[in-house]
């Protein structure tokens, strides 16, 4: 359960922040 909350939050922020740049 914890390597699936690393990779979600991960790829969440690096979605985010490449949109948002």
């Amino acid at each position: 359960m914890r390597v699936s909350s690393v990779p979600r939050l991960g790829l969440r922020a690096s979605s985010e922040a490449g949109e948002r740049r």
